[in-house]
């Protein structure tokens, strides 16, 4: 049961992790790679013509991502209206044990940097180059933890990158390089523009595709759902305490990674004054969900029951609350 809930739990959680001192295995041009379905809507769509000039502003709506579906690694990337972007690159490796950590290797990377300014190319493609790059932790840095190995390096796709194409969608297919229809998983397709921005990296010859992010906080909760369900299906009228509790503890999880990533797209979407209030309104939140779940396991406090009804209720007041948030999105 408990490895069971545990593989539900590790298929919803989306891991932001990057490689230890090495980069992953590039697929080959004929590899299978995750199809992208974007929403492109009145207000967040690029223009696809030479009238007017590009602004950081008009990707608020949007996040890229370098990735392979074949490899289970990606660098993802948001940029903001002053330039400045973040992101995180991720990927695994659960047979890279040893005896210190026999749970395997995670290797993760967390930056932040700067675009300057960017200078238009031609009507549907403009230069964009990085002014500097940080990171979180120190590339080179390896941590153990809970068996597992955490492994810490620069983002693949973004490492001593000295210029970013940025296209626009609408840019005509015949006009991108084959190596960055490869990468956004348009080789050969039957498309005529590029439906979403994309960026390239010339040198290395490596594309992100842009992905609507209201669209894909919305899938993930969507599968959250799922995976909830899934948890509950699992309990049966012979499932002991023990099952129970990991099942609340997992659930509450599930909910609060839900909760978490609803909020990041929020505090991208939504103006300093909007999200100030909804902050403080969270906050009052977070001290009465705690009230709450304290006060219904007070009855049963020192029993094995006490973890099932708190994560239980915390759980639920969780999924309560992130379908409250859902309401402040913009609509698509």
């Amino acid at each position: 049961m408990k490895r069971m809930m545990s593989f539900f739990l590790a298929a919803m959680i989306l891991l932001r992790f990057s490689g230890c001192d090495r980069e992953p295995e590039i697929p080959a041009v004929s590899a299978e790679f995750t199809e992208t379905t974007v929403s492109v809507t009145e207000e967040t769509a690029m223009p696809t013509t030479s009238e007017g000039d590009f602004s950081f502003s008009q990707l608020r709506y949007w996040g890229f991502r370098f990735a392979s579906g074949a490899g289970g690694w990606g660098t993802n990337l948001q940029i903001a209206a002053d330039g400045s972007f973040s992101g995180d690159y991720h990927d695994s490796e659960m047979g890279v044990v040893a005896e210190e950590y026999p749970n395997g290797s995670i290797y993760l990377s967390v930056f932040t940097g700067q675009f300057g300014q960017p200078e238009k190319l031609d009507a549907y493609t403009y230069s964009l180059k990085p002014e500097f790059m940080d990171y979180e932790i120190q590339p080179g840095t390896t941590q153990i933890r809970d068996g597992v190995q955490y492994c810490y390096s620069e983002a693949f796709g973004l490492s001593g990158v000295q210029e970013l194409l940025l296209y626009l969608p609408g840019t005509p297919i015949a006009n991108l390089p084959e190596d960055f229809l490869v990468w956004v998983n348009l080789y050969g397709s039957e498309a005529s523009e590029l439906p979403f921005y994309g960026l390239y990296d010339p040198v290395n010859a490596t594309g992100f595709y842009s992905f609507h992010i209201i669209d894909e906080v919305l899938a993930y909760i969507q599968g959250v759902e799922a995976a909830d369900l899934a948890l509950n299906e699992q309990l049966t009228d012979t499932s002991t305490q023990t099952d129970m509790n990991i099942a609340a503890d997992q659930r509450y999880k599930l909910w609060d990674d839900a909760l978490n990533e609803l909020w990041t797209v929020l505090q991208k979407v939504l103006d300093e004054p909007a999200m100030a209030q909804l902050t403080a309104e969270e906050l009052q939140w977070i001290r009465e969900k705690e009230q709450a779940a304290e006060d219904a396991a007070a009855e049963v406090q020192g029993g094995s029951l006490y973890p099932t009804v708190y994560w239980g209720t915390a759980a639920k007041l969780t999924q309560e609350r992130v379908y409250e948030l859902l309401a402040y999105l913009p609509q698509t």
